[in-house]
């Protein structure tokens, strides 16, 4: 081990004891756990002091193979060669982050107190954004935790690094979870040329301990505990004191801006965090606190003040801005949605408005939809964002809900997010790195089995997986992509039915999908905005398809002078920024395609070679339209819904593959048009604002015969051969039975019979009533 050395302003924060014990037991034990109060430096210093003070050699073997011993009955290896060989010729750490503002971010903190140029010595990597040495001499990266996810799937043992570090474990990501388990079957596979350091602000030690170690451990065993080692590191430097402002939950914004408001025109000098739910509440309270001192400034002398909101779809030069160095005399305040909470600080920050809520994506698994609802949020991130104020002074914070609220009814902890959101591609990569029974995964907290199920069933429906859960040389394809399965599927088909080479419609759409929200945001109460916005989308609306709108506006946008793309924007109310990302993802897309097996999958399109693109020409616009749409419905044909007619409710759709009634969102231009197609497919389920009814988002006008031959497929599902059981009399329909049925002798009851020949006889009329229609219509 060498002597540590001192570099720039870093590790201020912690004492020289504190280093070595993280030293020490970095050295000694495969996993470790680092809970630290905010301002500690867990998340910028522990990488440094570890590359600074450690070499390859302190990672060649085991230091307690009593360990080994008991990690290896908790986890079934694979069976792979023990000596994992490993690349690096010096010590090279990853952090992951579960935001990409924080990964970036870090890795800026970080090379600055080195004095290193970003790229080189410390970089990071976010997805579609890889800003590390090509050559390999980058010792500290900065990752989102779902970049680590794709590089377990690449190499499974992460043999570029001796130490991971999982940052922010307390705000269980979803892919954070994962890597949980994944490189805890790395670090046992390496046998001790890898270590794991999980940190957190806040977290159930004693869960995380127990996932690691099951009995005690040689270092806790004097002290009585058991477990992981965790090690606890001291941060805030000064009292930050809690004040409790009962506001009701529709008053927030106003409420913040007032406080702010009076802080700055009565409190000594600090700046000033809110917390918020999004963008559109940052946005809001940023013009609302203009306007106020505006107003106030004619009055009388008001103090200078830099307004700031800070959000996640924001590009990395706006964010910069909250963390750029207050002028002298003058205060800072920054509306921030949830993003600020961990990782992120912000200098002379001496005052927190906290309000309490945060928003949260929701999955249901029976129904296939997706909320982002506004919630109450946990005491962990209630002291995480106290945990702001005081670094350089004492702070306050102000509460706005009752202290009663928070000590008798808000959550201990926050729900993890595997626990809430849709995993079909999870389950993909899971699939793709071997892992064939996803249910019994060694999760830290195991997911719903109904959501593992539906994802499975989602990707059969997309032909990823066989009847077995096996994972189809399609599926191996799909994985590779960072998109969503779907539309992945739908890119590929897109590449093989397309009548030209030159055309680029879906990447265009992938693309703008995988960027931000390309509509700036505008308040509903500018009824002026509102009307210049609804001409504007019509103007670019494709009379047939929300998606192929998307793809006029990227063209139009592309088509203008580069010196003019900015201004153009800012006339139609389009995100400058989310298109610039787009093309950049498009251009990145384009290098995935060429490495696709098209050999391999060919078969699984049902078209021969002679299908895939070839010159033949210009197509005209409504051509182009058609061949969008019908290369969607190849990843989105269980999306598939038929409109009610004579609904009370215009726009009203019965879903094809669960039965739920739907509408068209709002924004659609079939709601904008009020043209209302038979057939549609849509990309997305949301709940409505009452909760009656789902709201389709970006819909796509669709013929029945272009679905037809897939929908079977729909009802043709065993869940349990999905899962990986095998029956000796397989049953047609075991995915819907109960539980008490699947253990009796596998055969379907008369009334799950009478069931399956009924919903055959609906399906049977739909596409006889829809053959009528069709010969009166040419008629």
């Amino acid at each position: 081990m060498k002597q540590y050395k001192r570099k720039g302003n870093s590790c201020l924060s912690m004492s020289l004891k504190t280093r070595q014990q993280i030293l020490l037991r970095t050295i000694l034990l495969q996993f470790c756990v680092i809970t630290g109060e905010t301002g500690s430096g867990k998340s910028t210093q522990i990488a440094q002091f570890i590359i600074d003070s450690l070499s390859v050699a302190d990672f060649k073997t085991y230091a307690h193979e009593d360990i080994q011993k008991m990690l290896d009955a908790q986890i079934n290896l694979p069976n792979e060669d023990s000596q994992v060989k490993i690349k690096a010729d010096r010590l090279r750490v990853v952090v992951t982050q579960p935001r990409r503002v924080a990964a970036i971010q870090m890795a800026k903190r970080v090379s600055t107190e080195r004095g290193a140029r970003l790229g080189r010595e410390v970089g990071y990597s976010i997805r579609f954004d890889d800003f590390t040495d090509p050559n390999g001499l980058t010792q500290i990266k900065y990752v989102t935790d779902g970049i680590l996810v794709r590089e377990c799937l690449i190499d499974p043992d992460l043999k570029d690094y001796q130490v991971v570090i999982l940052d922010e474990a307390h705000e269980r990501s979803l892919n954070t979870d994962i890597l949980f388990a994944l490189v805890k079957q790395a670090v046992l596979r390496r046998q001790g040329t890898l270590r794991l350091v999980v940190t957190s602000a806040t977290l159930k030690t004693d869960q995380i301990a127990r996932y690691y170690f099951g009995k005690p451990h040689a270092l806790q065993q004097e002290n009585g505990s058991t477990g992981c080692p965790v090690l606890s590191v001291s941060g805030r430097c000064y009292p930050v004191s809690i004040l409790h402002q009962d506001s009701s939950k529709e008053q927030r914004v106003d409420n913040s801006v007032q406080i702010a408001i009076r802080v700055h025109l009565n409190e000594p000098a600090g700046d000033i965090l809110v917390f918020l739910t999004g963008f559109e509440e940052c946005e809001a309270a940023s013009k609302k606190c203009f306007d106020i001192l505006s107003d106030i400034a004619q009055k009388k002398q008001v103090p200078p003040m830099m307004i700031v909101p800070l959000y996640g779809t924001q590009t990395a030069e706006q964010q910069a801005n909250a963390f750029l160095k207050t002028p002298e005399n003058c205060r800072k305040i920054i509306f921030a949605t949830n993003i600020a909470e961990t990782s992120l600080t912000v200098a002379n920050i001496g005052y927190v408005i906290d309000s309490g809520f945060v928003k949260q994506k929701i999955y249901n698994s029976q129904t296939g939809m997706e909320s982002l609802q506004i919630v109450p949020i946990s005491k962990v991130q209630a002291i995480q964002r106290a945990g702001r104020a005081g670094r350089t002074r004492e702070g306050k914070c102000v509460r706005l809900y009752a202290e009663k609220f928070y000590q008798e009814q808000m959550p201990d902890s926050t729900v993890p997010e595997i626990k809430r959101v849709n995993l079909t591609s999870t389950v993909l990569t899971l699939k793709s790195m071997g892992i064939q029974d996803v249910i019994k995964f060694d999760y830290l907290d195991s997911p719903d089995k109904d959501t593992i199920e539906h994802a499975l069933k989602t990707l059969y429906y997309l032909e990823a997986i066989e009847k077995t859960g096996e994972l189809t040389s399609l599926g191996l394809e799909l994985s590779k992509f960072p998109l969503e399965p779907t539309y992945t599927k739908a890119l590929l088909c897109y590449q093989h039915i397309k009548k030209s080479k030159s055309l680029e419609d879906m990447l265009i759409l992938v693309s703008i999908l995988s960027a931000e929200n390309v509509w700036v945001g505008v308040s509903k109460n500018d009824e002026q905005k509102q009307q210049r916005l609804e001409e504007v989308r019509k103007r670019f609306s494709d009379t047939k398809s929300d998606h192929m709108s998307l793809v006029n506006i990227f063209e139009e946008w592309e088509n203008q002078p580069r010196y003019r793309q900015d201004e153009w924007c800012f006339k139609n109310f389009i995100q400058a920024r989310a298109l610039k990302q787009a093309k950049n993802i498009k251009d990145q897309l384009k290098d995935y395609l060429r490495q696709v097996n098209w050999d391999k999958i060919q078969r699984q399109f049902d078209r021969n070679q002679n299908s895939r693109g070839n010159d033949s020409g210009r197509v005209t616009g409504e051509e182009r339209s058609k061949l969008l749409r019908k290369a969607l419905c190849s990843g989105f044909y269980m999306n598939t819904s038929r409109r009610v007619p004579h609904n009370i409710k215009e726009g009203s759709y019965l879903t094809v593959n669960e039965g739920l009634m739907v509408r068209v969102d709002r924004q659609s231009i079939f709601q904008v048009a009020s043209y209302y197609p038979d057939w549609v497919i849509y990309s997305e389920i949301t709940s409505s604002t009452g909760g009656s009814a789902g709201m389709m988002r970006l819909v796509s006008e669709i013929k029945m015969d272009w679905v037809q031959d897939k929908i079977p497929l729909l009802k043709e599902i065993d869940v349990r051969s999905l899962c990986g059981f095998i029956e000796e009399k397989p049953s047609s329909n075991l995915g819907k039975r109960t539980n008490q049925e699947r253990d009796q002798d596998g055969q379907p009851q008369e009334e799950e019979k009478q069931q399956e020949k009924s919903k055959e006889d609906k399906i049977r009329e739909l596409k006889e009533r829809y053959a009528k229609r069709q010969k009166v219509t040419k008629k």
